[in-house]
């Protein structure tokens, strides 16, 4: 009984002109052999069942025939029937995977000046090459690059970016590509028409689709499916679905409804269904994200190129059935949802391969799926979003909200009101919105009052005592508010010596001044010399003012800290104690020589001078 040959081994090319797929490898190796401008070494490379390894023989066939050299051998005499057989001994074939050690590579040069015996040249066939060690590379390396009188090296490999440069700076590289769908579908029936296999072309045609341009891939499939037809009964593509991993496409269409409608019943339904019929699951994820992606493609194109093949065939490839179906569904879906869907169902086929619990991650990973944020209720909540805006507006109120979406902003022309009025009006999250508007006459922009300001300057003075204390002790002593416009904060000092020190200071200032959403990130400050007693006393009148009578709190310097001392509104405002500038006691009453300021100066000089550091009271 004759051995059966495997139809990849069988229909294995023979010459270049039976190169299916590789024209131009096929032509450059040709016009080389015609012209005798055959390369010392070779480098195949490209994915595998591409056909390296037979055009390597082939190419020695055609160097050592006895009509050669020739692109077309004879195949029958001694050299073509010993190289096609495997036993020539001009042609040695090394596999790198099991001889890759540097004492491999001796023998190999060693050998290399015999003499060729049943042949004009002697080859030595690398396959996988890039299995080769590095001390390998380097011993072949002066071997490669002048080999004995007609030795030719031929290396192949499916990872050239582990070939060392060196070793492709020595080679004539030929690319091999994968073998293009229509092509691959020729060739398939072709074969099965000799071995008179009962197969469909739809069947045929899923064999090509799934091998991916691999030649023997596809071959090996085709073997595979002649076992399961007879003549009466032809191998149909769904015989198939099991063999070559795919799904059924009712199952495929199914799963991606249940995913865009949020059914997690459904898709649970039928991915169960899969794994009852033995299906793994990180392919159930691949071939998902596979029908995804198809439809992201097939959203592109429009209706009336999806009925020509050749417009979409470089892009979507199937059945006739499966590109109708994705052509009425692709154009309801929106794009970013399929491009973030298939991102998702890609990590989750990686995942369960990983994964101890394939299944777990695949149940989880599409309930995760069905209830996503729905793009829709986001473009509904736009909408309503707008249109709240378009009724604020209307009402002369400003709908954007402040950065710290705490309170709406309002400009003086949006303040028509002469008297403070509030809107109950809501947020989308259902939260009131308390919206002030203030008075014509207030004398602060963007919003802020006097008594909004002075209670934002305690504020920061709080956080530079927190945060600060050299930049608090300086501020709190020699500093006050005199006013806000267009995100401009104006700080008054009486002592023209004291604005330059505050001035270096005005960073710390700005830091605390925005943090928390107090005053705006576009903030500036500036600070001026108040010499007008006028204008000092307006100032320092609204700050007590608004006080009331809420006891102050006097810092004076301690052994260079600050102690805390609670004094009355009255003693507060006696003249003879050290007070702030800003509470509106004149120049002339400022006792520069006091021992409190002598304290202070020390205070300061400790926590500016070298070796300074912040320091922060306990919370």
């Amino acid at each position: 009984m004759q051995q059966y040959q495997p139809l990849f081994l069988k229909y294995r090319p023979q010459s270049l002109s039976q190169l299916i797929g590789q024209e131009y490898v096929a032509r450059t190796l040709s016009n080389a052999i015609e012209y005798d401008r055959i390369s010392h070494a070779y480098l195949f490379t490209g994915p595998r069942g591409t056909g390296k390894t037979s055009t390597a023989r082939i190419l020695a066939k055609s160097l050592n025939c006895e009509i050669g050299p020739t692109p077309h051998p004879c195949e029958t005499c001694n050299a073509c029937v010993e190289i096609r057989q495997g036993i020539s001994p001009a042609v040695l074939e090394i596999d790198a995977a099991s001889n890759n050690s540097v004492d491999d590579a001796r023998v190999l040069i060693e050998r290399a000046p015999l003499v060729a015996q049943g042949g004009r040249f002697k080859l030595y066939i690398v396959d996988e090459c890039h299995m080769l060690t590095k001390e390998a590379f380097n011993a072949l390396l002066k071997t490669i690059e002048e080999p004995p009188p007609n030795v030719i090296f031929i290396l192949a490999t499916t990872e050239e970016h582990k070939v060392p440069p060196t070793i492709i700076s020595r080679c004539q590289r030929l690319m091999f590509r994968l073998v293009n769908q229509s092509s691959l579908i020729e060739h398939l029936r072709l074969i099965s028409t000799k071995e008179k296999f009962s197969i469909t072309q739809d069947a045929i045609e899923l064999i090509a689709r799934r091998s991916q341009g691999g030649l023997r891939d596809a071959l090996g499939l085709l073997d595979q499916a002649s076992l399961f037809g007879s003549i009466d009964n032809p191998v149909c593509a769904k015989d198939l679905y099991l063999l070559v991993g795919a799904l059924n496409e009712d199952i495929v269409f199914g799963l991606s409804e249940a995913i865009l409608q949020g059914d997690g019943k459904k898709g649970l339904t039928l991915v169960n269904q899969l794994l009852l019929e033995g299906r793994e699951p990180y392919l159930i994820a691949g071939e998902l994200a596979k029908h995804m992606l198809n439809l992201a493609k097939a959203s592109f194109i429009s209706p009336l190129e999806m009925g020509e093949k050749e417009e979409f065939g470089a892009l979507i490839t199937g059945s006739p059935e499966y590109i109708d179906r994705l052509n009425k569904v692709a154009h309801s879906v929106d794009r970013t949802e399929l491009a973030q869907i298939v991102e998702s169902l890609d990590r989750l086929e990686q995942n369960c391969r990983r994964s101890s619990q394939p299944v777990l991650n695949l149940e989880i990973g599409l309930l995760s799926l069905c209830h996503r944020l729905d793009f829709r209720a986001l473009a509904s909540m736009q909408d309503r979003l707008d249109q709240i805006d378009s009724q604020l507006l209307e009402m002369g109120i400003s709908p954007h909200l402040s950065h710290t979406g705490s309170e709406p902003k309002l400009s003086r022309s949006e303040s028509s009101n002469t008297e403070d009025t509030k809107s109950d009006w809501r947020d989308p999250l259902g939260e009131p919105i308390v919206t002030e508007r203030i008075r014509e006459d207030e004398p602060s922009g963007n919003g802020i009052t006097v008594e909004r300001l002075e209670e934002i300057w305690a504020e920061i003075l709080d956080e530079l005592e927190k945060k600060h204390l050299p930049t608090f002790s300086l501020v709190s002593t020699h500093a006050f508010p005199v006013g806000f416009e267009n995100d401009i904060l104006t700080i008054g000092v009486l002592v023209e010596n004291f604005q330059k020190m505050i001035e270096n200071k005005i960073e710390h200032i700005k830091n605390v001044a925005t943090r928390n959403g107090k005053l705006s990130d576009r903030l500036q400050i500036r600070v001026k010399v108040v010499s007008d007693e006028v204008e000092r006393k307006g100032k320092a009148k609204s700050r007590q003012g608004n006080s009331g009578s809420k006891p102050a709190i006097n810092k004076e310097p301690r052994n260079g800290f600050m102690r805390e001392q609670e004094q009355s509104s009255e003693e507060t405002e006696s003249p003879k104690s050290p007070l702030r500038p800003s509470q509106g006691v004149p120049e002339a009453e400022v006792d520069l020589q006091d021992p409190g300021r002598e304290a202070a100066k020390e205070a300061y000089k400790l926590f500016e001078g070298p070796g300074s550091r912040l320091i922060v009271p306990n919370q």
